[in-house]
């Protein structure tokens, strides 16, 4: 297999061509090593790179893409080489709990405590409710609550009116 340089990743050209995806920025692989997603196979190696894949928005391109590519090795959309052997055989792949200490590492794309503070206060003062502001930045009610409160905010004042 030879690699190729493409915007700081290495991508396996065994196909001769570039996933479709390869100059979309919003990769969750954009910014990792190349070893990352080729872990040892093989236990719980996989599950740092998946939950990685779990957050990104190509996902589902990326599996797609993957999939029907037998001579590929690693993860791709979030799916290990196992896995896409199991779909292209018409069976549904691994299912996979991520431990909380993989879904919350650095990696994730979480904002920072007073980021989400901000959109909160931010959305609650252009009149959202609190379920539409914890749908809009994919918190849970109880942590929308919790930043209301933080600021000082019940969340009651936009019917105190």
């Amino acid at each position: 297999m030879t690699d190729t340089q493409h915007r700081g990743a290495a991508w396996p050209t065994v196909t001769g061509t570039l996933p479709p995806f390869a100059d979309d920025p919003r990769r969750a692989c954009a910014n990792k090593d190349t070893n990352f997603w080729f872990p040892e196979t093989g236990g719980n190696a996989v599950l740092r790179p998946i939950a990685v894949c779990r957050t990104c928005p190509l996902i589902k391109a990326c599996a797609a893409w993957a999939t029907p590519q037998p001579q590929l090795w690693g993860i791709w959309g979030g799916l290990t080489e196992d896995d896409r052997i199991r779909v292209r055989n018409g069976k549904p792949p691994a299912k996979r709990t991520i431990p909380t200490v993989f879904r919350d590492a650095p990696s994730s794309p979480r904002p920072s405590a007073e980021k989400a503070r901000t959109a909160v206060a931010f959305l609650h003062d252009k009149g959202y409710s609190i379920d539409e502001i914890a749908a809009k930045i994919r918190f849970s009610r109880r942590t929308v609550q919790r930043h209301l409160r933080t600021l000082g905010r019940t969340g009651a004042e936009r019917w105190a009116a």
